[in-house]
């Protein structure tokens, strides 16, 4: 297995696999993950509303492209909750 990190547009990258990630409490998806979103035609969006994916930490849904990214699969990864509380 070769893994590399780069940095350009996501959409564009030749790869087997391009990995988003997704915080359990954001309202909005913003950067990487909303331009995948919306090259998908909002695929992450459905899964979010109809329970099938939520973001939690370790959680992961796979999706194909269907030619709307060069990459053929896209990896939502779960990060659980952005705001920290000390309770």
């Amino acid at each position: 297995m070769n893994i590399e990190v780069k940095q350009g547009d996501l959409l564009a990258f030749p790869a087997d696999l391009a990995v988003v990630n997704l915080f359990s409490d954001v309202k909005e998806m913003t950067g990487a993950t909303a331009a995948v979103d919306r090259a998908l035609n909002g695929d992450i969006t459905a899964a979010v509303k109809l329970g099938d994916f939520n973001g939690k930490k370790g959680e992961t849904l796979l999706l194909y492209t269907r030619g709307a990214m060069a990459a053929p699969r896209v990896l939502i990864v779960g990060l659980g909750c952005l705001l920290y509380t000390s309770d």
